[in-house]
This record gives structure tokens, C-alpha cells and sequence, in this order.
């Protein structure tokens, strides 16, 4: 797989004021929350026609049904919405790394030293299903040790975590690569890194 190095850049985040980066379930999500929007005119669609031609009550039984089921049904779509996210975030300070999720085992919160960083692989155009696309940031540490970062996160802020870490060797694919193509060449990179800490 080809790459080249990523320019090397300072950090500027620290503890204090570290870099933030988190999930945008609304956002990934947003045909729920247009079937929401419409469902939502259309109540109040019904509501506007009763008053155009003059009917009483503007809010007859009907009204009132139409407005209830489609806030509910709104709620349940921004819920679910939210919901499917992975409530990702990745703080990045300049000692370490952390990952945190709310929808993951025990092994989707992880913290790497920024020091124990041996590599790092920017895929800058990964393919999803559906036709999406975005970046992923993988960091090889000691031991076989991987941080990966990418579920949920905009593709702008794993650039900025690549270009503050740019220092440890942080090396980028720019071509196209399906998310199964990039976990092959991750496993890859992983056994090469062991073979070279045990030699």
C-alpha cells in the first residue's frame, strides 16, 4: 500500500487545553431527522388548512391526534438517531491519547502515551457501506498495542489529531481503500511493528 510521511508539525494541545474530538449522531443520521421534519409539516400542514378555511375549533380532535402522533414519532426518530451513534470521543493532549465510547466492551476506552507511539497510518479516503466515505487513524504502539480512531469522527478532526501527532512518524494513504482492505493492511503493519520491537 503506498504512503508517504506525513510533514512534521508541532502539537499545540496540552492537558490544559487539549484537542477535542466527538461523534455527530445528527448529523451521520440525518435522513431520520428529515423524516422527523416532514412528518412534523405535515401535522402542522393540517393545522394551517384548518385555519385557512375557517373551521372551529382550529384544534378538533383530529388536529390534536395528527400533532401528537407525529411528536412522538419525531422524538422516537431523533432518539434512535442518536441512539445508533457510537458516542465516540477523543481527547488528544501532548503526553497521550485517549479514546472513549459509549456504546463499546471494555476495550473500546484506551489512552496511548503519545511516547509509546512507534507508527501511525492515515487512510484519508476510507469506503464505507452506503456509499460513504471518511478517514481513519491508526497508532501502533509497544506489544502489538493499536489505538484506532475513526468510528463517528468527522474526517477534518482525524486530520488535526494526524497533524499534531505528524511527529511519531505518521505516515498516509491517500488512495482509495474499503474498510476491510485497510483492516488487512492494519494486521499487517501490526505483525511487522512486533517483529521489529522483539528484534
Amino acid at each position: 500500500m503506498p504512503t508517504e510521511p506525513l510533514p512534521v508539525s508541532d502539537n499545540p494541545y496540552t492537558e490544559q487545553r487539549p484537542f477535542v474530538a466527538t461523534d455527530h449522531p445528527f448529523r451521520a443520521n440525518r435522513a431520520m431527522l428529515v423524516t422527523g421534519a416532514i412528518v412534523l409539516a405535515m401535522a402542522a400542514a393540517y393545522v394551517i388548512a384548518r385555519v385557512a378555511r375557517g373551521a372551529e375549533p382550529v384544534f378538533d380532535g383530529g388536529a390534536v391526534l395528527m400533532i401528537c402522533l407525529a411528536a412522538g414519532i419525531a422524538a422516537v426518530l431523533a432518539w434512535y438517531a442518536w441512539r445508533l451513534s457510537s458516542g465516540v470521543r477523543v481527547t488528544l493532549t501532548d503526553t497521550e491519547v485517549r479514546r472513549q465510547v459509549r456504546r463499546g466492551g471494555p476495550d473500546a476506552n484506551k489512552t496511548m502515551d503519545i511516547a509509546d507511539i512507534r507508527l501511525g497510518l492515515l487512510a484519508t479516503d476510507v469506503r464505507y457501506a452506503k456509499k460513504r466515505r471518511g478517514a481513519e487513524l491508526v497508532l501502533f504502539g509497544p506489544a502489538r498495542e493499536i489505538l484506532w480512531l475513526a468510528d463517528g469522527l468527522e474526517a477534518d478532526d482525524v486530520h488535526e489529531i494526524a497533524r499534531a501527532l505528524s511527529g511519531r512518524g505518521i505516515r498516509r494513504h491517500d488512495a482509495t481503500i474499503s474498510n476491510d482492505q485497510l483492516r488487512v493492511t492494519v494486521r499487517k503493519l501490526r505483525r511487522e511493528q512486533s517483529g521489529n520491537d522483539e528484534g
